[in-house]
């Protein structure tokens, strides 16, 4: 082979491998674009990528936070329609007492008692089951004009004694409400507190000779009470400037029991205090 054809045929060669060379930048530079493309292109999700059991857990979720919010409106507002239909059976019972005391010409004690009797008999009485804790549709603060219309509404059941209480399946007895009629050395340095005195044997108003008072009956129900933890519905007697009237307080309960002597003789004293949360009251305090 000559020269001038063998420098032919190695520039030949070098053309080639030039081009291969060239073909090969631009085959690795494409391959670089399509990889940046493909990363800045959104994705396609299908829908067997998509997590159906947590769009479920939240969908579900949200749901039930309405169902929450729409019953808590309802049942608040059934509350409320509950409580104004409770609170005009009471106010009807105290109507109802109201006319035949005002057109009656005795006016004591035991004509208020007869005309309770003639309503229960009618079937006019409210809340007619001895219950622990507040009375439906009667609230702190109600005053009523005579004991009698206590015993109408439920807030105390004895028409005459100071401790009304209910006697349980097992036997066992629990105070439910108290009077502080002025009868006993009660005393309310606050409303926040009352020192109530146990019931019989020893009350400064009757001429019969003092005795001890006993653990039973109502001081047996109150000291029961005081065990368990029972709230016990408390209503004082009141002179104010409208006259004579019992004021419901609300629920106390029962914090100590305590023996001490009156007139020489034991008497039992109950510590009550007041339950928190309830309306405050600003008159009536010893």
């Amino acid at each position: 082979m000559v020269v001038g054809e063998k420098l032919v045929k190695d520039d030949v060669n070098l053309e080639e491998k030039y081009q291969k060379q060239k073909n090969l930048h631009i085959l690795h530079s494409d391959k670089q674009n399509l990889r940046k493309n493909y990363q800045h292109t959104p994705k396609i999700v299908s829908s067997k990528d998509v997590n159906h059991s947590s769009l479920r857990r939240k969908t579900q979720q949200l749901l039930d936070h309405h169902n929450i919010y729409r019953t808590s409106i309802s049942a608040k507002a059934l509350e409320v329609e509950v409580e104004d239909e409770d609170r005009r059976k009471v106010k009807e019972a105290l109507n109802a007492y109201e006319e035949i005391v005002n057109q009656s010409n005795k006016h004591n004690c035991w004509s208020y008692i007869e005309v309770a009797r003639h309503l229960n008999e009618q079937g006019i009485w409210v809340n007619t089951i001895r219950k622990i804790g507040s009375i439906r549709g009667v609230k702190v603060g109600d005053m009523f004009r005579h004991r009698a219309q206590l015993t109408i509404v439920g807030l105390h059941r004895q028409p005459l004694r100071g401790i009304d209480f209910l006697r349980r399946k097992d036997g066992r007895i629990l105070a439910t409400s108290i009077v502080d009629s002025g009868r006993y050395s009660n005393n309310m340095p606050s409303s926040d507190t009352l020192i109530y005195s146990g019931e019989g044997g020893n009350c400064p108003f009757e001429t019969t000779e003092p005795t001890n008072q006993k653990l039973k009956g109502g001081n047996l129900a109150l000291n029961n009470s005081k065990e368990e933890g029972t709230p016990i519905r408390v209503i004082r007697k009141l002179k104010l400037s409208s006259g004579l009237c019992y004021v419901y307080y609300g629920l106390y309960i029962v914090e100590k029991v305590m023996r001490a002597r009156e007139r020489g003789k034991v008497v039992y004293k109950f510590r009550l205090g007041r339950y928190s949360g309830q309306p405050k009251l600003t008159f009536g305090y010893s």
